[in-house]
């Protein structure tokens, strides 16, 4: 594709100042590479977040298929890639990990990614480092790639992360030639397949999240090029399959349905599979129409903690993009998925997005480019305290062609803010029980339990009931000594970082 049709290179080229701009580039410093400006310059943390180092992936991407800016210097660009993988050492903990929240955190899914993205650096530039430069990369990599022989993931199934450090796992195998790396990430891939759903959605978390396994399937994409022998194509079909259903006509993808309540979308695995897959033609068509007009949130939108996978995976896009941007999504009346609690149903008028397991969550978006999608984040409630209930456990009551009828639990939502004295405790327990990852594994247990999975004390029961005909939800309380809150604009019913980033269509006229 001519470089100035190339749809992702705008945001790309657009958000280069301020990705380099977080690299130390002094080189006296022992940091000289650091991304983290918050560490190493403002001074305000007292670690470091390893997840910076990663872009040495997208750079490298970039640099090799001569999709920089023309007033960057390819060699000075390879130099700061350098400099980003050789401070990996200066940035690991005794385990031989990354952190990302809290010192000595030895973050499995932090680690696996700096591993991927600085191996699949190292093969970009491959024909740009002498062998003994590559032996110094490996040799600096490998406490990595020992962590993950060794350390697994135990607060969760949390599928992005698994499939990210299997294509760490794939990498390191494939340079080193080490079986047993190989059968590592063979290991996360079978648990991966037997937590995908027969709808094709891929666990995360408690559910379904259209935009987390976008995230996961561009990794298994990018597993499927470098390890066919792993046969993840049926896979990746069906998860396609599933992602395509909420590209919607407005060009917002997903709008916060999922378990996780994101609405990005990653397509770099998308245009990897563009020419053997059909769902995933269609999908990167989509992407490409509409990452222009920031209809659906990627990398212009996410905050520095995001910024590096998302380059990432725009750079994945940009390199393998595809010449057809006129591939039309099937335009079927439902796409229903029971067991994920997930429901398209569309009339002449509308798509209905909902789930039903959020107690009737539902978005609304007219079946022309030119709207909006409207959201309505499902029942809330209050108790006489005051304190905020959330729609859980969510059934369907009934389901016609005109209306659906939901039944839900009510259920506290702990909103845990940040604190001195919490923070406090934090650093004693990184400094002391996050030093064994045994126990600092049991530590993320609970923080999952406290702030994202349901199993609070129920506190009545809500029904709601949707019009397809209107897009009108009404609900009653059923039982319990509580009321309802009619102003819900921007509600949302627990933890997640990564939900409600910023798109068009949160700031627009054509709303209705």
């Amino acid at each position: 594709m001519d470089i100035n049709l190339n749809p992702y290179l705008p945001v790309l080229h657009r958000n280069l100042p301020r990705l380099l701009s977080l690299y130390s580039s002094d080189i006296t410093h022992p940091l000289c590479g650091c991304g983290d400006r918050r560490y190493w310059s403002w001074k305000l943390i007292d670690f470091p977040n390893g997840t910076f180092q990663g872009a040495a992936f997208g750079l490298s991407k970039l640099l090799m298929a001569g999709l920089l800016p023309k007033d960057m210097d390819n060699d000075a660009i390879q130099l700061r890639i350098e400099k980003m993988i050789s401070v990996v050492p200066m940035l690991v903990d005794r385990h031989g990990a990354l952190s990302e929240a809290i010192p000595n955190e030895s973050s499995f899914c932090v680690t696996g990614l700096v591993l991927s993205d600085c191996l699949g650096a190292i093969h970009s530039l491959d024909n740009l480092l002498n062998s003994k430069r590559r032996q110094e990369f490996f040799e600096y990599l490998e406490p990595l790639a020992k962590f993950l022989m060794l350390h697994d993931e135990t607060h969760g199934i949390i599928s992005n992360h698994l499939a990210t450090n299997a294509l760490a796992m794939t990498r390191w195998g494939k340079v080193t030639g080490d079986p047993d790396a190989l059968h590592r990430a063979e290991v996360w891939l079978d648990r991966i397949r037997n937590h995908t759903n027969k709808e094709g959605w891929i666990f995360e978390y408690s559910g379904a999240d259209p935009g987390y396994q976008s995230w996961c399937t561009s990794s298994l994409a990018q597993i499927s090029e470098i390890a066919p022998e792993f046969e993840l194509q049926d896979l990746l079909d069906k998860s396609f399959s599933f992602l395509e259903a909420f590209a919607l006509p407005d060009g917002s993808f997903a709008n916060g349905c999922g378990s996780r309540m994101t609405r990005f979308l990653m397509s770099g695995g998308a245009e990897l599979q563009a020419r053997k897959s059909e769902p995933a033609a269609r999908l990167a068509s989509f992407a490409r129409i509409h990452i222009r007009s920031r209809k659906f949130v990627s990398l212009d939108s996410v905050d520095e903690p995001n910024l590096i996978p998302f380059f990432n995976d725009v750079a994945l896009a940009a390199v393998n993009v595809q010449e057809n941007t006129n591939i039309d999504l099937p335009k079927s009346k439902t796409r229903n998925f029971p067991d994920a609690g997930l429901y398209l149903h569309r009339n002449k008028d509308y798509i209905s997005t909902i789930n039903v397991k959020r107690g009737g969550w539902f978005s609304l978006t007219k079946n022309s480019s030119d709207s909006s999608t409207v959201i309505n984040p499902g029942p809330v409630a209050k108790t006489d305290n005051g304190k905020v209930l959330r729609a859980v456990r969510g059934k369907l009551i009934s389901y016609s062609r005109d209306k659906m009828i939901i039944k839900s639990d009510l259920e506290i939502i702990e909103r845990m803010l940040p604190s001195p004295i919490k923070f406090i405790i934090l650093r004693v327990l990184s400094l002391t029980i996050f030093r064994s990852v045994r126990l600092g594994n049991s530590i993320k247990k609970l923080l999952a339990k406290l702030l994202i999975l349901e199993n609070g004390k129920n506190y009545g029961s809500v029904e709601r009931t949707i019009i397809f005909s209107t897009g009108v939800a009404t609900d009653k309380i059923l039982s319990g000594d509580v009321k309802l809150i009619t102003n819900t604009d921007g509600f949302s019913p627990s933890h997640m970082a990564s939900q409600a980033y910023w798109q068009v269509s949160d700031d627009t006229s054509s709303k209705s």
